[in-house]
């Protein structure tokens, strides 16, 4: 954080001397010169009000002890389903993708019923609800991947994982607005 500092510091000083009519190798007055470091140190002072400032808000977004057990509780869950995908054979063929997209989904749907009994704290309910909408979403997309696995449709299957990695790309960043560590939407389309 603190090179974002610097370089704003340097911005903003290249702007005063901008500012200042400096042109390289013209000869300031002593009057000139004199003006101009008190207009650079008040650019700097400018910068670190602001840097202040910036650390203040983000200090402000530190997350409750609420905010801290809810995201805790759900990082448990996803850990704990990652884990239990992990003891899944990892498919080979078109078929073993269809059998496994279907075991994820099982363990999946039991991690849902875990984490609807945990309710967001308000600063985050709106973004949990975003969550749970675009979990159903991977869950849609799952199952059809699935169901076109198992008719051995390789080319609805490979639609349906380009539209999950999309999926992805696009939760990720709720996800991550809610401190969900462990959570994230696999970014290869599919859980494995």
């Amino acid at each position: 954080m603190k090179w974002v500092v610097v370089l704003l510091v340097v911005l903003v000083a290249f702007a005063a001397v901008g500012r200042m009519g400096a042109l390289p190798g013209a000869r300031d007055s002593a009057a000139q010169t004199e003006k101009n470091l008190r207009d650079v140190a008040a650019v700097l002072e400018e910068a670190a009000s602001r840097a202040d400032d910036a650390q203040a808000i983000r200090d402000g977004l530190t997350p409750s002890p609420e905010e801290e057990r809810w995201s805790a509780a759900r990082n448990a869950a996803c850990a704990d389903r990652t884990e239990r995908a992990r003891r899944l054979a990892r498919p080979r063929t078109v078929e073993q993708i269809a059998a496994f997209t279907r075991a994820w989904l099982a363990l999946d749907r039991a991690h849902d019923r875990r984490v609807e009994r945990l309710q967001p704290p308000a600063a985050y309910a709106r973004g949990a609800q975003r969550l749970g909408l675009l979990e159903a979403r991977q869950e849609q997309g799952l199952l059809r991947a699935a169901a076109a696995a198992e008719r051995g449709d390789s080319t609805v299957m490979l639609a349906e994982v380009g539209r999950l990695r999309t999926l992805a790309v696009r939760a990720n960043p709720t996800v991550a607005d809610l401190r969900l560590t462990e959570c994230f939407f696999p970014t290869a389309g599919l859980p494995y």
